[in-house]
C-alpha cells in the first residue's frame, strides 16, 4: 500500500469519525432536550373513570377492596388481612345499608335507611338480634 493510499484512507476515516460524532451529538442533544419536555409535561388526570368493578389489592396482591354495580345501584365491599368482607355500603331496592362484620366475617351492626324510616339491627356474641326501628309518624 502507497503513502498516498494510506493517506486517502485517513482521511475517508477521519471523516465518517466526524459524521459520527456529530450525530452523536445531535443524538444525545434530542435525548437531553425530550427529556426536558417530558419532565415539565403536567400529568394528566381523567375526569371520570368507568367500570363494572374495580378491584383494590394490596402490597402482596390480596384483594383489599371491590367496588361493583348491583342490582339496585353501587355496593362497596371493603376486606380484611383474611379477605374476608367486613365493611359492606351499597345501595338497597328502597334505600341504603351499612353492614359492618367481626374478623371472622359475622355480620355485628347493620345500619338500613328506607323510605319509611331507618334500622339499626345489632349482633350480640351469641348472634342474638337486637333491633332499633325508626317509622314515619302517622297523624
Amino acid at each position: 500500500m502507497s503513502n498516498n493510499e494510506v493517506e486517502s484512507r485517513l482521511r475517508s476515516l477521519e471523516r465518517r469519525l466526524n459524521r459520527y460524532r456529530l450525530a452523536a451529538s445531535l443524538l444525545g442533544a434530542a435525548v437531553v432536550g425530550l427529556a426536558g419536555i417530558a419532565a415539565n409535561t403536567p400529568e394528566k388526570v381523567a375526569n371520570e373513570l368507568k367500570a363494572r368493578k374495580i378491584v383494590v389489592v394490596d402490597e402482596q396482591g390480596k384483594e383489599a377492596a371491590h367496588l361493583t354495580a348491583g342490582p339496585h345501584g353501587g355496593v362497596l365491599n371493603i376486606h380484611n388481612r383474611s379477605g374476608l368482607a367486613v365493611v359492606l355500603l351499597g345501595a338497597s331496592e328502597k334505600g341504603g345499608q351499612v353492614t359492618v362484620a367481626d374478623g371472622q366475617g359475622a355480620h355485628c351492626v347493620t345500619v338500613i335507611g328506607e323510605e319509611a324510616g331507618g334500622q339499626i339491627n345489632l349482633m350480640d356474641q351469641k348472634g342474638q338480634k337486637n333491633q332499633l326501628t325508626a317509622g314515619s309518624s302517622k297523624h
